[in-house]
């Protein structure tokens, strides 16, 4: 006990100082755990400052919500994320704010779960700030407080590479899907194709055997014209085939090329084919702002060299016989050309089929039947498509789609 001047008298009796005046009034008490309990906040916020630092400095999203689903923390992270400030979030519902979308059923079993204590993950969508979709996925915690479920304690991953991989890869699939099903294609034509030349030969070959011993000129003459015919086609037929295995495989560089450039030279190389059909050739280009393509000039040229010749040749008994080339509107941001005409056309039914290999409509016209699917070849490898529009007796339009500049 210690007794001042003023009267007053401290009584210490362990952790509590007890004041006490002369005339015997209480003033008042102290506790020493006043400092021990200023040490301990001290510690408390030391604690929860390194927490914050260690949830903003982390790179997975972090997100708290209160019983309201309104965020009550988001770490950087996950504000960056989604193209916001931290500050910006606070408050706010997710549904009023990033758009969240996922499977519903999925979603309400997680709601559903995390009611009961349970952890949950789902995939989701969350809308950036800027308007793009960002897939993520959401493992949720309950928040627990007092011993009552008060929200939800959020960690948000982004896999956008992932879901970019598992597109590639289904992409790359489907090609090979596409590959493999060309190539059942490929050599079942090659194989018939190929033996009807080869029946041929052999057949004239035994001929020829005869008219020899026989000592027969005129049949030997005519088994030999068969059979150099036969190797001929054999040999167009092989050509066409190495020609067509190139495409994609060996391609120049590509560069931006004025399509109405592309149109001059394929017009050149097909010159002597329109002058004795005398085919009337339209160009429906703009003069003063003519589009510019980027790929394979030389391929290019090929497509466009295809196409005119095709016209110009199954224009039957038409006697005005007209090829339209042109540009008309864009798809997919390609833009879209096409070469038109007014010959024989092609019934709907066959549209499909003149683009596999070897088919041709009229068996005995020249060529090996691999020109349209040469075209649709290196169309296709410089990532566009190409169709036909077309009936029996009214000519046909060719559209293809190639890349801009």
């Amino acid at each position: 006990m210690t007794t001042f001047n003023c009267g007053a008298t401290i009584f210490v009796d362990q952790k509590i100082f007890i004041i006490q005046t002369s005339d015997g009034n209480w003033l008042g008490v102290i506790s020493r755990d006043l400092t021990e309990r200023n040490q301990l906040q001290r510690e408390a916020r030391e604690e929860r400052d390194f927490a914050l630092q260690v949830i903003n400095t982390v790179g997975q999203g972090l997100a708290v919500t209160d019983e309201g689903g309104n965020y009550l923390l988001v770490n950087p992270a996950f504000a960056n994320l989604i193209g916001y400030e931290a500050g910006e979030l606070i408050g706010k519902n997710p549904q009023g704010v990033i758009t969240v979308a996922a499977d519903e059923p999925v979603l309400d079993q997680a709601h559903e779960d995390r009611r009961r204590g349970k952890t949950t993950t789902y995939s989701a969508t969350l809308l950036h700030k800027k308007g793009r979709h960002i897939p993520v996925l959401i493992t949720g915690s309950p928040r627990v407080k007092n011993g009552e479920i008060a929200g939800t304690i959020a960690s948000i991953t982004d896999i956008t590479r992932v879901k970019r991989a598992e597109a590639e890869r289904e992409e790359l699939i489907k090609n090979l899907e596409a590959q493999n099903s060309e190539m059942e294609r490929f050599t079942y034509t090659v194989s018939h194709d190929l033996r009807s030349p080869l029946v041929t030969i052999k057949g004239f070959l035994h001929y020829l055997e005869q008219d020899l011993a026989a000592g027969n000129q005129a049949r030997l003459h005519s088994d030999m014209r068969r059979i150099a015919n036969a190797v001929e086609k054999m040999q167009a037929l092989l050509n066409d085939l190495l020609e067509l295995s190139r495409i994609g495989r060996v391609m120049n560089a590509p560069e931006d090329i004025s399509f109405t450039e592309i149109v001059q030279d394929a017009l050149g190389i097909v010159h002597g084919r329109l002058a004795a059909r005398r085919v009337t050739v339209q160009i429906s280009l703009s003069q003063s702002n003519p589009p510019t393509v980027h790929g394979d000039r030389q391929r290019l040229t090929e497509v466009l060299q295809n196409l005119i010749d095709n016209a110009a040749k199954y224009m039957g008994d038409q006697p005005d016989p007209r090829i339209e080339i042109g540009q008309r509107g864009e798809e997919a941001g390609h833009q879209i050309f096409f070469v038109k005409d007014n010959g024989i056309g092609i019934a709907p039914e066959f549209h499909e089929r003149i683009f596999g290999l070897f088919n041709k409509l009229d068996t005995g016209s020249e060529g090996t039947g691999v020109g349209l699917a040469l075209v649709q070849r290196i169309v296709e490898v410089h990532g566009g498509r190409l169709w036909v529009e077309s009936e029996a007796g009214r000519g046909s339009t060719f559209y293809f789609t190639l890349p801009t500049k």
